[in-house]
């Protein structure tokens, strides 16, 4: 699952023209109902519009049809029970990038020259790869947590510690600090395989599970590095079920995110109003955005604001219908129609800033839906 980011910044600098690229994203259940014949519906009600854009493309209808065969093969026979959320992107009748996941998807369907990507990127912000450590007194697993599924397990620890014995005297009291010190030595491999795995994976937050006891003596033993990452420690049973897991886990992420997106619409205003080091509104953003300066962007999860993007030299351009690109007077043809909440999704991952899609409420209100945090100072 630690892939996820490369193989999203792939997407992102995946480009075809003939045959364009069909993204879709939908969900074939919901609980325990099928939702196949729905999602169907909506495919062929989505590609009766996309065609009807493509008007004389004898050549485009031909192929997206071959691309919408390959989608209703996977939807009628490669689902498994377990998904409940799935985005394919498909280019010349195969199948290049596809994403399962345990949550739904809305379902969407895009027929253009690059990929449809920011829906998958909000969803793996949301559910960012994260490590979840089960231990007790002597098992422990470490494994990892993204698009809401569990992985296999990164490391397992299990340790020969001998049950506590009923028998007075000396003997017992030796025998005691003999289990005890296979404890610490139990607590101590696992410090070292998840500050390994820390190290390899740079896991943004980590979640213990397990009796008090365990989870306090790994925290207070975990290097400092590490243990700041820590957003909860739970007492469920070590062997709890993935579900149990993931349920706790999602919980407590949620709680974790929300708190950090209130702290960053905070430190936008201010910034606006002392620095100058951030701006709000989507004319500010895109200008900063074609001139290089962004550092972190701060985008509602449902913006939807319509735009064009030159071929010619890639700037991103607000609203639609302009003769020639702004920035280098390329003609009307060299501007493309895109959707802003698109376009700025692909440019985070192509140039590296950082993107993080908000649901506070104050994305929408104070900050017009859009706000960035800058390198310089807007001048």
């Amino acid at each position: 699952m630690n892939d996820l980011r490369s193989r999203l910044k792939k997407l992102a600098n995946t480009e075809s023209t003939y045959p364009h690229i069909l993204s879709a994203y939908f969900s074939p259940r919901q609980g325990s109902r099928d939702r196949r014949k729905e999602v169907k519906i909506f495919i062929k009600n989505r590609v009766a519009e996309i065609t009807s854009v493509l008007s004389g493309d004898d050549r485009a209808k031909i192929m997206l049809r071959r691309e919408i065969d390959t989608l209703e093969h996977i939807i009628d026979q490669e689902v498994p029970q377990t998904t409940n959320g799935l985005a394919v992107f498909i280019r010349g009748g195969e199948v290049f990038e596809r994403f399962d996941a345990s949550f739904a998807f809305e379902n969407q369907l895009a027929y253009r020259r690059v990929p449809h990507i920011a829906q998958l990127a909000f969803m793996s912000e949301e559910l960012e790869p994260f490590a979840i450590v089960t231990l007790d007194s002597k098992h422990a697993r470490i494994f990892d947590m993204a698009l809401g599924v569990v992985s296999d397990p990164k490391a397992q620890v299990e340790s020969e510690v001998h049950r506590r014995i009923h028998s007075g005297g000396w003997s017992q009291t030796r025998y005691q600090r003999h289990i005890d010190h296979q404890k610490r030595e139990h607590i101590d491999d696992v410090v070292k395989q998840l500050t390994a795995l820390v190290a390899r994976f740079n896991y943004k937050r980590i979640m213990l599970v397990g009796p008090a006891a365990s989870t306090s003596r790994l925290l207070e033993l975990l290097p400092k590095n590490v243990s700041s990452r820590v957003i909860e420690r739970k007492a469920l049973m070590s062997r709890a079920s993935d579900n149990q897991i993931v349920e706790e886990a999602l919980r407590y992420f949620t709680e974790a995110e929300n708190a950090e997106e209130a702290e960053k619409v905070r430190r936008v205003r201010v910034e606006i109003h002392s620095s100058g080091m951030a701006v709000a509104g989507v004319d500010n953003v895109v200008r900063c955005v074609n001139h290089g300066k962004v550092h972190e962007l701060l985008m509602a999860a449902d913006l939807d604001v319509k735009g064009e993007e030159c071929t010619e030299c890639g700037a991103i351009v607000t609203g639609r219908g302009h003769s020639t690109c702004p920035s280098c007077d390329a003609p009307k043809d060299r501007l493309k129609d895109v959707e802003l909440r698109e376009v700025l999704t692909r440019k985070s991952l192509q140039y590296g800033f950082k993107l993080e899609f908000v649901k506070n409420g104050e994305m929408k209100g104070a900050l017009g839906g859009i706000a960035a945090l800058l390198h310089s100072p807007n001048t």
